[in-house]
């Protein structure tokens, strides 16, 4: 059996996803298998030339109608190995990757997960700078509250908690942030400080193509999440609630955020409100948006006053600021 499953969900067979098999292929971790999870293409490993030869490579098939989700469980489903690499097919693992991270997982039991600093790229393959990315186990605690700590692309972790935790298909465009915080409930995460993955920036990425469905069902993960903190049931009504006002696509961002400052605020869940609110004002700075924001704020103010002082730094610096997180640099 290999030491580790590498799991790579295709919907285009292109040039980026040769490259993304390469990049595998010239790990210095050599006991790997690689599963394609081709989403709908048809494609046969013979189209990726001498590269589809390594028989470490498996390709299964998941058809055009599955979903992002869907793909991931088929993945996870067909992995052999103790630990499983998250890599999107349009990205790279630099050579150490698999090395690196498997041997922080063996050499701490305790944690589920470990990631690992990313540098964007682009089309060509120039790199453009770091990515956001924290490093501390308590880091990533506090900030999954409100986004994930680290970029997909550079997590591994282990097969058991892929397996127990399936990918959820009410959270297609963010499953992996829905994972996330739900992996935090039963384990730990950290993130190594070398980078040892590309994230690649071009147009026909799909955080660009639908950016709108990711922030709505990230935001729908980040508000059961909460609830789940507080013993209540989860709901994905608000999702359904911001569609139907938005039919033919998804609702604009200034919309997803300000119906969830509101409804975080219905439910006294004063952080989220305040950080629902402040990401609206980052998407529309219009008098309306302006006033709605404010109104959440000083509403969540007055319902926790104990908590005013956090809430405020939250609303006014951000999360990073207010529980003094600092990314890798």
């Amino acid at each position: 059996m290999p030491l580790v499953s590498v799991l790579t969900p295709f919907h285009r067979a292109d040039a980026y996803l040769l490259a993304a098999v390469r990049s595998v292929q010239a790990q210095t971790l050599a006991d790997f298998e690689h599963i394609l999870v081709d989403h709908g293409t048809g494609m046969e490993l013979a189209a990726l030339g001498p590269t589809g030869a390594d028989p470490r490579l498996r390709l299964i098939r998941q058809p055009a109608a599955a979903t992002l989700a869907d793909c991931l469980n088929a993945g996870v489903a067909a992995a052999r190995g103790p630990f499983i690499a998250l890599l999107d097919r349009d990205d790279l693992a630099l050579p150490h990757r698999l090395e690196r991270q498997v041997a922080a997982l063996q050499a701490q039991p305790a944690f589920g997960l470990v990631a690992a600093v990313a540098a964007d790229i682009d089309g060509d393959g120039r790199v453009l700078g770091r990515r956001f990315t924290l490093l501390e186990p308590s880091a990533h605690r506090a900030f999954l509250r409100y986004a994930p700590p680290a970029t997909t692309s550079t997590y591994t972790g282990r097969r058991d908690l892929f397996a127990a935790l399936p990918y959820r298909r009410e959270y297609d465009f963010a499953p992996d942030y829905d994972f996330y915080l739900r992996a935090a409930e039963v384990t730990g995460s950290f993130a190594l400080p070398e980078v040892l993955v590309h994230y690649r920036i071009h147009a026909d990425q799909a955080t660009q193509r639908h950016q709108g469905e990711q922030v709505l069902h990230a935001c729908q993960a980040r508000l059961n999440a909460a609830r789940r903190r507080l013993g209540r049931a989860e709901s994905t009504a608000e999702v359904a609630r911001l569609r139907a006002l938005a039919p033919g696509g998804a609702p604009t961002l200034a919309a997803t955020y300000g119906h969830f400052a509101r409804q975080a605020l219905a439910e006294g869940i004063g952080d989220l409100a305040v950080y629902h609110a402040r990401k609206l004002l980052s998407v529309d700075r219009g008098p309306g948006a302006i006033a709605t924001a404010l109104g959440v704020a000083t509403r969540a103010l007055g319902a926790q006053p104990r908590q005013a002082g956090f809430l405020l730094r939250l609303f006014g610096t951000g999360p990073l600021r207010t529980h003094g997180l600092r990314p890798a640099t």
